[in-house]
C-alpha cells in the first residue's frame, strides 16, 4: 500500500520501513532495515485495539518474552519487541525469503514420501523445542511454515507466526491449558478433538495439527474439509479416510505414523513433539521406501522385440543384398 503512513518511517530509532508484506488479524508484518546492524528485518506491528485491554497486553507480553526464548534453526529468530511512542507494539524478527507450505502443497498436491518426512521432521523438532519452553503453537497450519533453500538444503522449514501462541501455567497444568475467555482461536481445519470438544490445549493438540499437515502434503487434501461448523464435528467424531486408500504408494510405516498423529484422544498419538522427531529421524529408510510391490515409477512393457534384433538385422541384410543383386542381374541385361 503506498499510501501506508508507516512506509518510509523509522520506529525505535533504528528500523527503516521499507515495505508492506502482510497483513493479518493481529498486524501488519513490513520488510524494513535495521540500521545499526545493517540488516533487513520483518517488523510485525500490532494493532492498536489489542493493546488495550491491560490483561490482554500482560499475557502477550509474557508470551512475546517467552518466545524470544525459543532459540532452534526451525523457528523464526525473534531479535526484539518493544512499545513505540504511539501505543503500538512492535516486533522486530529475522526477514524470511521462501514460499509458504500452503504454495507449495498447490505446486505439488500429492508430496513424495521423502519430501513430506523431511519437512516433518524440521516441524516436528521446531515444535519440541517451543515445547521444552512451555509454549504450544495453537494456530499450526501450512501458511505458517516457510520453505527456505538455506546451507545448500532445499526445503529448509521455519515455523513463523506465534502469535497465537499459549504459555502452560505450571501452578495450574503442567500439561495443558484452557483459553480464559473459552473462544477458539486458530483454524479450524487443524484443531485437535480435544481442543473442539473441551477447550483443553496441549503439546499433543500441536501434533495432531502436524498430523493434518502431514496428511495434506500427501494427499494434496485436509482430511476434513466442508464448512467450519462441520469440520469441527468431523474433528470429533468422523475417522479420517485411510491414506492407504488415498496412497497406495506409500510405505506402510509411514502411513502408520499419519493415522497415529490424527488420533482422536491425545494420550493415543505419540507423546510428545521430540519423540516423534526422533522416530522421522531414526526411521528415514523404512518411512521413505516404496514397498517391493509398488514400482518407483510407471511400469512399460517389456520389449519383445529386443532378443531378436541380431537375428532381424542379419536377415534385413540378407535381403537388401538380394534385391541389390537382383538390380544388377537386371542391369546386366
Amino acid at each position: 500500500m503506498s499510501d501506508d503512513p508507516r512506509i518510509g518511517s523509522r520506529i525505535a530509532d533504528r528500523f527503516d520501513i521499507l515495505a508492506l508484506v502482510a497483513e493479518g488479524a493481529t498486524g501488519r508484518i513490513y520488510r524494513a532495515h535495521q540500521a545499526d546492524m545493517n540488516r533487513t528485518v520483518a517488523i510485525k506491528l500490532l494493532h492498536a485495539n489489542l493493546g488495550d485491554n491491560p490483561e490482554v497486553k500482560a499475557r502477550f507480553q509474557r508470551e512475546l518474552r517467552a518466545t524470544t526464548r525459543i532459540e532452534h534453526a526451525n523457528t523464526v529468530r525473534v531479535y526484539e519487541y518493544g512499545e513505540l511512542e504511539d501505543g503500538e507494539w512492535f516486533l522486530a524478527m529475522e526477514h524470511l525469503e521462501g514460499a509458504t507450505l500452503a504454495d507449495a502443497i498447490v505446486d505439488q498436491p500429492h508430496f513424495p514420501a521423502e519430501r513430506a518426512v523431511h519437512i516433518s521432521r524440521q516441524i516436528a523438532s521446531a515444535l519440541a523445542a517451543a515445547h521444552a519452553e512451555k509454549i504450544l503453537h495453537r494456530d499450526l497450519k501450512p501458511e505458517n511454515i516457510i520453505l527456505m533453500d538455506r546451507y545448500g538444503q532445499r526445503d529448509f522449514v521455519k515455523v513463523v507466526d506465534f502469535g497465537l501462541a499459549k504459555i502452560s501455567d505450571d501452578e495450574q497444568n503442567s500439561k495443558a491449558t484452557v483459553t480464559l475467555s473459552e473462544m477458539r482461536v486458530g483454524t479450524p481445519t487443524y484443531m485437535a478433538p480435544e481442543y473442539v470438544a473441551t477447550f483443553l490445549y496441549e503439546p499433543r493438540s500441536d501434533l495432531y495439527a502436524l498430523g493434518v499437515i502431514l496428511y495434506e502434503m500427501l494427499t494434496g487434501e485436509p482430511p476434513f474439509t466442508g464448512r467450519p461448523y462441520e469440520i469441527l464435528e468431523k474433528h470429533v467424531n468422523t475417522p479420517p479416510e485411510p491414506l492407504s486408500t488415498l496412497r497406495p504408494d506409500l510405505p506402510e510405516s509411514l502411513v502408520t505414523i499419519v493415522h497415529k498423529l490424527l488420533e482422536k484422544k491425545p494420550e493415543q498419538r505419540y507423546t510428545s513433539a521430540e519423540s516423534l522427531a526422533n522416530v522421522l529421524e531414526r526411521n528415514w529408510a523404512r518411512l521413505t521406501t516404496l514397498p517391493p510391490s509398488v514400482p518407483i515409477r510407471a511400469s512399460s512393457k517389456p520389449n519383445v522385440l529386443r532378443p531378436m534384433l541380431p537375428v532381424l538385422g542379419l536377415l534385413t541384410g540378407m535381403l537388401l543384398g538380394f534385391l541389390c543383386a537382383g538390380g544388377i542381374v537386371l542391369l546386366w541385361r
